[in-house]
């Protein structure tokens, strides 16, 4: 029996099939050669110099003069750098635009998107920018040239998007990814979900052991990112290929809506105006006490106790005595905040059950469609939940789905974050992996 993939190192024109992540809070790439489809390659190299990762931020820094400057976290060091020396004006940073696209009808080549200050672009700019640099830094890191064997022609894209985008943002992501040097006719779309389940499958079928073969039970798959939760119910037939039985669903429910509980309830605290004079004039302690916050959120538990400490700085004290004449600390105890919050001039404390409460929203959100979705009787069949993605990873999340879906195997896969760009990989050497797909009908969507 000839194997899926020797078939596909003998019969694929492509002699690299490379994939592009390119996420609401993260991205990166992955690839593979035509002959060792399996061995999946991703660069480990990112990092903001004290740790490695296998992605890196989606932030794009354009110079003054709206020239491309950085991507990742050389643009967010370089900002932090330039906002520590009062340089960054001008300067236009643009991280987390991906949720732009979602679910917009009106999308179009004016549409606009707003840096960190509120200077707005072009936003078919601004996605060209940054799959560009993707795809450059995609071929200066892996030498893919270096042997003479292997030209730009050879190479198979795969593109990773959220499952539930409407068809308009999805052409979106094409020609931007067409302006950045991707050939149409070797570019290929691939839901995020989709992605999971082709590598979740692929491993599971590695793993198999001879005498118990997998069972072949329809399955549903979580993709749980930073900006939204896509699912797909699929189901693995005995020739190896998938069928979608259950239409691509979801809604905004990604870990972006922790980080923004966070902000609004500071907010609440310091108010409007102070918040504002804060991210303007104070802009490298702003933009730290946003990656502080995506740091630390990583590490909250369902066993978290006590308080939780983040960074604080003077500067925003000193802003809010401007506008309102007393301390923050006073308006802490106006609000009988005291057990629960502390602060001085380099944290403020936070009672874990107020910290939790930020996850509760998108938790809660996911997994109610979740529930809504294997409630349905042709979905009965369904054995197991799958899920990945980078808030996937949170134990919160974890936990909540161990709690509210106890009748379903629960899957957390390692490397949660991985699986959709090696999954891709795999799906641009086997492109026929996926056999039939469920057909999005606008009514339906309408009533989600």
């Amino acid at each position: 029996m000839i194997s899926c993939e020797k078939m596909a190192s003998t019969f694929s024109p492509y002699m690299v099939v490379a994939a592009f992540d390119f996420g609401t809070t993260y991205s990166g790439y992955a690839f593979s050669y035509r002959d060792m489809p399996t061995l999946v390659q991703t660069n480990q190299a990112w990092g903001d110099g004290n740790t490695n990762s296998m992605k890196t931020p989606t932030c794009v820094l354009l110079t003054p003069d709206q020239e491309f400057d950085s991507f990742g976290y050389d643009a967010e060091n370089k900002y932090y750098s330039l906002a520590a020396e009062n340089s960054h004006h001008g300067w236009l940073l643009f991280r987390r635009f991906k949720m732009l696209l979602h679910n917009d009808e009106n999308i179009s080549r004016k549409t606009l998107v707003t840096d960190i200050n509120g200077v707005a672009l072009p936003a078919v700019t601004i996605f060209t920018m940054a799959i560009r640099f993707l795809k450059d830094h995609l071929f200066k890191s892996a030498d893919l040239f270096t042997s003479g064997f292997v030209t730009e022609r050879d190479v198979k894209y795969v593109l990773t998007v959220p499952a539930i985008w409407t068809e308009k943002s999805k052409m979106f992501m094409r020609e931007a990814a067409v302006e950045a040097g991707l050939s149409d006719s070797r570019l290929r779309l691939c839901s995020e979900p989709e992605a999971a389940s082709i590598y979740w499958q692929s491993v599971t079928t590695l793993f198999a052991r001879a005498d118990q073969p997998p069972v072949l039970k329809p399955y549903m798959v979580v993709d749980l990112g930073g900006g939204t939760a896509d699912m797909y119910v699929h189901e693995k037939l005995s020739d190896q290929t998938i069928k979608e039985l259950y239409k691509a669903s979801g809604g905004p429910w990604g870990g972006t809506v922790v980080d923004k509980n966070y902000i609004e309830w500071l907010t609440q605290i310091v108010g409007k105006d102070t918040m504002e004079r804060f991210k303007t004039e104070k802009m490298m302690d702003y933009f730290d006490l946003l990656k502080d916050f995506e740091a630390k959120k990583r590490t909250v538990t369902p066993e978290s106790e006590g308080k939780i400490a983040f960074k604080f700085y003077s500067s925003l004290n000193q802003l809010f005595e401007e506008e309102n004449g007393c301390g923050i600390a006073d308006k802490i105890s106006v609000l009988g905040l005291t057990k629960m919050v502390s602060l001085n001039e380099r944290e403020i404390n936070i009672d874990a059950s107020i910290v939790k409460s930020w996850f509760d929203e998108p938790i809660k959100n996911m997994i109610d469609h979740v529930l809504k979705i294997l409630a349905r009787p042709d979905m009965e069949r369904v054995g197991s939940v799958l899920l990945v993605g980078g808030f996937g990873e949170s134990k919160i999340v974890q936990e909540e789905m161990r709690r509210r879906i106890a009748d379903k195997e629960l899957i957390f896969p390692n490397e949660p974050s991985m699986s959709v760009l090696k999954g891709a990989v795999r799906l641009g050497h086997l492109p026929s992996l996926v056999s039939a797909r469920v057909i999005r009908v606008r009514s339906e969507l309408a009533s989600e």
